[in-house]
Parts: C-alpha cells; structure tokens; sequence
C-alpha cells in the first residue's frame, strides 16, 4: 500500500498569533507614550523659556534702569517679548495663565491680556504687574492697580492641551525668586 505525501496546512499556530499580538500592543503602547511626551515638551520648553527669561530680566534690571518681561500671543502662538534681547515665539496649543495674589482666579494670556514683569532695580524683587512697555516721564513703566494697591503676579501656570502635564511657576515678591515644578 502506497503512502500519499503529507499536505502542509499554511495556517498559524494559535501561540504564534498571540506572539505577534503581544508585540503589536507593546509597540503601540510606546507610540502613545511618544506622542505624549512630545505634546509635553511644547510645555517644557515654554516653561524653559519664561524662567530662562526670569533670570535674564533679573540680571538685566539690576544692571540697567528698566528690563521687563512680556508674555503675549498672537495669531502665530505664545509669544515672549523682552526689552534686552529678540522676541521669543513658541508654536502649539501652549495655554499660559497667571494668578494676581489674593485672587482665586487665573487670567488667561491671550489676544487682550498679556502678562509684563520687571525687577525692581535695588533690592531684585519683582515689581507689580505692568499695563504697558513704555515709560513714563520718570522712565518707569506703569502698574496695574486695583484701587490704590499695586497688583502682583503670584503664580504663572503652563499647559499645553487639557490632558498633559503642566507647570507652575510660582513667583516670590519680596526676593525676586522663582520656584517651578510640574503639576
């Protein structure tokens, strides 16, 4: 009696298809967390970017009369002006709002509200929040008051989209220093 030669089934094996499951989930695993980091870095780099800048305006104002920081944006993204150097533009969804000291609510940096700091000269403390970039007759730029009190930024906060993390800046009048950590 004459054998027939064994027909090879082309399918997988049930542990080879779970193989190579295993392996796509890990992979798109690491995708999502890549994609994660980089919406995270647009908000690293803003924060990098303000408290580099803290410091340069710190420096600069003990040095010379007036230095002063701005934080605006624009149709092309956040933007921070300086009156020592070219203006910094970041693109992204990078959302910056800062808190007044004594107020529960966060202002928003957009196209009608910007944020100017500068350093008193003497002592490196911050001044008041500023309205404008121009001087006055005595070379002083002009405070934001409420009623007769001078207003204070006491906090900046960074975030780029709803569902990254975010930074908080929070600033300390008296000596003009900064701490930041991530939300």
């Amino acid at each position: 009696m004459r054998k027939s030669p064994k027909i090879k089934n082309g399918g997988y094996t049930l542990v080879e298809l779970i193989v190579v499951m295993a392996i796509m989930v890990v992979m798109a695993g690491g995708s999502v967390v890549a994609f994660a980091s980089l919406r995270n870095y647009r908000a690293k780099t803003a924060k990098d970017e303000i408290c580099n800048n803290l410091k340069e305006a710190r420096t600069e104002a003990m040095a010379k009369k007036t230095a002063w920081m701005k934080i605006c944006t624009d149709s092309d993204g956040l933007k921070i002006e300086t009156s020592y150097r070219e203006d910094k533009r970041l693109r992204g969804n990078i959302h910056v709002s800062y808190t007044e000291t004594g107020a529960a609510a966060e202002t928003e940096i957009d196209s009608s509200h910007s944020l100017i700091l500068t350093y008193a000269r003497v002592s490196g403390a911050f001044e008041g929040i500023k309205t404008s970039t121009t001087a006055d007759a005595d070379g002083k730029l002009p405070n934001l008051m409420n009623g007769t009190s001078i207003v204070y930024c006491e906090k900046i906060h960074i975030q780029n989209g709803a569902r990254t993390k975010g930074y908080t800046i929070t600033l300390n009048q008296e000596t003009g220093k900064f701490t930041c950590v991530a939300d």
